[in-house]
């Protein structure tokens, strides 16, 4: 896959630091344990610190070389783990055993959080073997239905994250239903305004068109058959897919997930570092796969 080329960047991203929130969890530390092992990060591991210990000895895991830190419950070792990220000691934040609105709220907290200037929104990236290249999906699954001015930021996050990941200018889809405009499906409005403030240069380094189906922006054949004519060079190759709404996105998600061959991976932007932030339904690859891309992004 060639999403797993993240996975070679060892000779910079072994000098980055990853603090894991709730690292005492079988299935986190399993993941942990094939990161050190293939190095691409030094850890710091937060969390119950006998229970970390005796997870790492029951699965054959060393962590001499990991830093650990006790934490009593999933809010302690929240907020310990965002603190270790606002004071500058780690590039990118990892969940663990812990719920998503637990470290959610320690990421937004107002003194302590480690929030950006803007929104904070998930990214997924597909590697499917039907296309020649990385597809970036935003958003599956946080900001669940965006206003307009969300849809600029979205594209503005996840724009910048895909420049770090070796795509210039992106290319970038407003996804709909439809690939016309239709004054009864506000979406396809909205989208067909990012794409003229994509032209006029309103939205920088990237090349934004919409609206377009999910066929046409993605796969030139679909484009050939429905006729889709645009005057800038998005459809059938777009690099990031703008969904309508989370429902949308998730969806969409969850079926390349589930139901195709695809290697995904998901990082949440917007905070002060990367957050990989994998659901406890990922596998362990798609779970490795996610911090690889979080280092790879990351400064």
């Amino acid at each position: 896959m060639r999403i797993d080329r993240f996975l070679e960047r060892t000779s910079d991203d072994g000098k980055k630091t990853m603090v894991v929130s709730a690292a005492d969890d079988q299935e986190v530390m399993t993941c942990i344990g094939e990161v050190l092992k293939r190095g691409l990060c030094n850890c710091i591991l937060v969390g119950n610190k006998d229970n970390i210990f005796s997870i790492a000895h029951e699965i054959g895991m060393d962590i001499s070389d990991c830093e650990i830190v006790h934490a009593a419950d999933e809010v302690e070792s929240a907020g310990k783990s965002v603190s270790l990220v606002r004071e500058g000691k780690a590039n990118v934040l990892m969940k663990g055993g812990i719920l998503t609105k637990t470290l959610m709220h320690a990421i937004l907290d107002k003194e302590k959080g480690i929030r950006g200037g803007g929104i904070l929104n998930s990214v997924c990236a597909i590697d499917c073997p039907k296309l020649d290249r990385i597809v970036y999906l935003s958003d599956p699954g946080v900001v669940t239905y965006p206003t307009f001015q969300q849809k600029v930021d979205i594209i503005n996050n996840t724009v910048s994250f895909v420049r770090k990941l070796e795509v210039d200018i992106p290319k970038v889809a407003v996804v709909c239903a439809v690939e016309i405009i239709n004054p009864n499906m506000p979406s396809t409005l909205e989208a067909a305004a990012l794409a003229l403030m994509g032209q006029r240069g309103q939205l920088k380094n990237c090349i934004v068109d919409g609206p377009l189906g999910l066929d046409n922006a993605l796969f030139p054949e679909a484009v050939k058959h429905k006729k889709v004519s645009s005057p800038v060079d998005v459809c059938g190759k777009a690099d990031i897919v703008i969904m309508p709404n989370a429902e949308c996105g998730n969806g969409i998600m969850k079926a390349v997930r589930f139901m195709t061959d695809s290697a995904t991976a998901g990082v949440l932007l917007g905070a002060k570092v990367p957050v990989v932030m994998t659901s406890r339904a990922d596998s362990a690859e798609n779970k490795l796969r996610s911090v690889a891309l979080a280092l790879a992004a990351s400064e």
